[in-house]
């Protein structure tokens, strides 16, 4: 009778030893996704701070620009707004050019998060990098 109640206690021990080490990988995956999510809301922060800072930057040196530019050249005023058109529309698709680059390059979300969970799946499935 005592093998079959220690082997109940083995048992019970290594599911206990299996629970704790589950909680454990949980807790950890969570800990890397609230860092990923910490990071990206501090990076889209940062991109939001910037991108309205430059947009009352533009828009207040664009109309006292303008505002000038027509009353020094008032004669000629609509080929001062003309020019002035130009060079706007010209800085506005060399901005957009930038930001499409920053945004293709930015990381993925979650990245790191998701490359532990592919680790778990792959070590839990049985296939180790070693084999490949």
């Amino acid at each position: 009778m005592t093998d079959g109640s220690s082997r109940g206690e083995g048992l019970l021990a290594s599911m206990r030893s299996l629970v704790r080490s589950l909680i454990a990988m949980a807790q950890t995956r969570l800990a890397i996704l609230a860092s990923d999510l910490e990071e990206q809301g501090a990076c889209l922060a940062k991109i939001l701070v910037f991108a309205a800072l430059s947009a009352v930057g533009l828009f207040f040196s664009t109309a006292l620009l303008i505002a000038f530019v027509i009353a020094a050249f008032w004669e000629n005023r609509l080929t001062a707004i003309g020019i002035l058109f130009a060079v706007f529309l010209a800085l506005a698709l060399w901005a957009l050019a930038i930001l499409r680059k920053h945004l293709a390059e930015r990381p993925k979300l979650l990245a790191a998060t998701l490359a532990e969970l592919d680790k778990d799946k792959a070590s839990l499935s049985g296939v180790h990098e070693n084999d490949s």
